[in-house]
């Protein structure tokens, strides 16, 4: 079966240095933005080709 879990760390594009949010990925402090959206998808899809290449 193997790993299922695996973590993307998506704070360096979320979170500042000081710990708060970053407004122009969440504008709302809640959700994502379309921005801040094609970049999760880029390192979700990264991670995919990486599993798929196993």
């Amino acid at each position: 079966m193997g790993n299922r879990f695996f973590p993307l760390d998506m704070s360096k594009d979320c979170i500042k240095a000081d710990g708060s949010l970053i407004k122009e990925t969440m504008p709302d402090l809640l959700r994502l933005n379309s921005t801040s959206n094609e970049l999760w998808a880029k390192a979700f899809d990264g991670k995919l080709l990486e599993l798929w290449v196993k």
